[in-house]
């Protein structure tokens, strides 16, 4: 009951919402998913991108989206509340986490943000890192890519958003 369904659906004409949470650190994969969204734009897709969270990173990868000119595509919501996130996951059409081992080989091993998006019948794209295939059925629930491989992710992320009813 914590995690209610969808509310509303994307208009075929509409921006495709992603939205991605958590903490601003390498192995989050923010920076391949703003890389992904890069990808996006240059195919003219119309997307817009939430991404909640706060932490070391933010100006590093602030500076990514400035760099790739994402600012009217990508928006920081900072940290919020779980209330805040719940109406995002609501208002979402797809979760995305690019999660990635970091350079001394620490991952996500279980991310429950994965597991919300779940329970809010949201579907999901990720990478094949740790424990997340145990939570994704590849193809059913979501869709899975290699870690650290931005141009999956973005084929991945336009192929579930051109979808009227994605899985």
């Amino acid at each position: 009951t914590r995690f209610p369904l969808a509310q509303t659906k994307r208009h075929p004409t509409g921006s495709i919402r992603f939205l991605s949470t958590g903490r601003l650190i390498p192995f989050k994969g923010f920076d391949i998913l703003i890389d992904a969204c890069a990808q996006l734009q240059n195919r003219a897709l119309n997307f817009a991108c939430e991404i909640i969270g706060d932490g070391p990173l933010r100006a590093d990868l602030e500076a990514r989206v400035t760099h790739y000119n994402l600012q009217e595509r990508i928006h920081f919501a900072g940290e919020q509340s779980q209330n805040y996130v719940l109406r995002a996951l609501r208002n979402s059409d797809i979760f995305v986490l690019a999660s990635a081992p970091d350079e001394r080989g620490a991952s996500d091993i279980f991310p429950t943000v994965i597991a919300e998006a779940m329970a809010s019948e949201k579907p999901v794209v990720s990478t094949t890192v740790a424990g997340i295939p145990e939570l994704v059925a590849n193809g059913k629930t979501g869709v899975l890519v290699p870690p650290r491989d931005a141009p999956a992710l973005a084929d991945a992320m336009e192929r579930l958003g051109l979808r009227l009813d994605p899985l």
